[in-house]
């Protein structure tokens, strides 16, 4: 898809604690539907609706799964905390994020080693795309901005339908905070350990989001007002609608004026261009 090696990583940084440390969407499975599309880029396409229906449904699969096995696809639910208002004495001194995030992380890679490099078998469709919630996000971004992340918008329909069509973080959020990451996220194995703490850490900080300094405080900013636009972060809430397939997403963005409102809202107000 034309991404280096470490690209995707950087870009999807944000998404981090249920997006931007919002408590929605888990990042593991945020992370995880953007590998399976990753692993299919070679094997569907815009040319074959088939087997495009067919990584959508994988991507359900793989939410529904992980829904089954931990209890929700939701950070805050899963971990008892709401990352938007933290207490660190629960997330740390208490141990949650080893006991509740990090010890979910092995069996989901397990689940892609198992399912990910599958070849993937078409699907009778009505004509699938890919690129439904966050794709037109991304392409008026660059459009706008002249970011130019084609690569970003080809494996961003993993994040349609609240990622991996479960109803979590809306999908055209998603797409603004994944665009954001690609020019002020950060790869872990760059700056290492401690100070990939400490950037998370002060992701909390009020006086880094009052002045919109990094990736974080900006990413916050954006996620707190989509809330008090739409009132929620969750696609099933806009929405109102839960998806069995891509059809049914499909019919949802084609018919619902909030989902167009929101793809609207987000690409307008996604970064400045001297931001990304």
């Amino acid at each position: 898809m034309g991404l280096g090696d470490r690209d995707l990583i950087k870009a999807a940084c944000p998404l981090a604690g249920g997006g931007v440390n919002q408590g929605s969407t888990c990042g593991v499975v945020t992370g995880a539907c953007l590998g399976l599309v990753l692993a299919a880029s070679g094997d569907a396409g815009p040319e074959d609706p088939g087997r495009t229906a067919a990584l959508y449904e994988r991507l359900r699969d793989f939410t529904a799964w992980f829904r089954g096995g931990f209890g929700s696809t939701l950070c805050r639910e899963r971990i008892g905390v709401d990352l938007a208002n933290p207490r660190l004495v629960d997330n740390l001194l208490m141990g949650r994020m080893l006991t509740r995030c990090m010890s979910h992380i092995g069996p989901a890679a397990e689940y892609l080693a198992t399912h990910a490099a599958a070849p993937l078998t078409a699907r009778e469709t009505a004509g699938a795309r890919a690129g439904y919630c966050a794709e037109p996000v991304l392409e008026a971004i660059r459009e706008r901005t002249g970011h130019a992340d084609e690569g970003l918008e080809r494996v961003s329909m993993a994040l349609d339908g609240g990622i991996g069509l479960s109803g979590g973080l809306c999908g055209a959020l998603a797409g603004a905070i994944l665009a954001l990451g690609s020019s002020m996220g950060y790869d872990p194995r760059e700056i290492g350990l401690l100070s990939t703490l400490s950037a998370t850490a002060a992701s909390q900080s009020k006086r880094k989001i009052r002045a919109r300094e990094d990736v974080w405080g900006i990413g916050i900013t954006m996620a707190r007002a989509f809330r008090r636009e739409f009132g929620s972060l969750e696609c099933r809430d806009i929405s109102g609608r839960a998806f069995a397939g891509v059809d049914d997403l499909a019919d949802c963005v084609g018919t619902s004026e909030v989902c167009a409102r929101a793809i609207r809202w987000c690409s307008e107000n996604a970064p400045r261009s001297d931001v990304l």
